[in-house]
């Protein structure tokens, strides 16, 4: 229920007994509405533009096609037979080592051949050296 306008008595210098008026409050619910809707309002333009700007973004440019990965006879086919050197030349570094390349060790690579039967990259490839050449190639 809004609030009624009430008259009060001014006892100021040179005005005793004069009568002011005296505003209710009704206004400043007003301003505090208008607040609140002015905020809510900008919130929403502000949700609404990052939502439009995240469907425009730029797409990033299109990547160099991955190389594609042998078989595990392809794979076998390629190193057995080679030398580390060889081998560590077309690989690069193993991930790990055991033993010794030139006398006897294994080499592990990291998804460097796929399984034909699962069509699934194997984790793991050990290549087993004897006398510095490579003799066996397993998953």
């Amino acid at each position: 229920m809004p609030r009624q306008k009430r008259d009060e008595t001014f006892d100021g210098p040179g005005r005793e007994g004069a009568r002011r008026t005296r505003p209710a409050a009704d206004g400043d619910i007003w301003v505090v509405l208008a607040g609140v809707v002015g905020v809510t309002l900008l919130t929403v333009a502000v949700a609404v533009g990052v939502v439009v700007a995240s469907r425009y973004r730029a797409k990033p440019p299109p990547t160099a096609a991955a190389p594609e990965i042998p078989t595990r006879q392809q794979f076998k086919e390629k190193v057995l037979g080679k030398t580390s050197a060889a081998v560590l030349a077309s690989l690069g570094r193993p991930v790990r080592t055991r033993g010794d390349a030139e006398n006897e060790g294994t080499w592990s690579y990291e998804d460097v051949a796929l399984d034909p039967i699962s069509g699934r990259v194997d984790a793991t490839t050990y290549v087993d050296f004897k006398k510095g050449v490579v003799v066996e190639v397993r998953p």
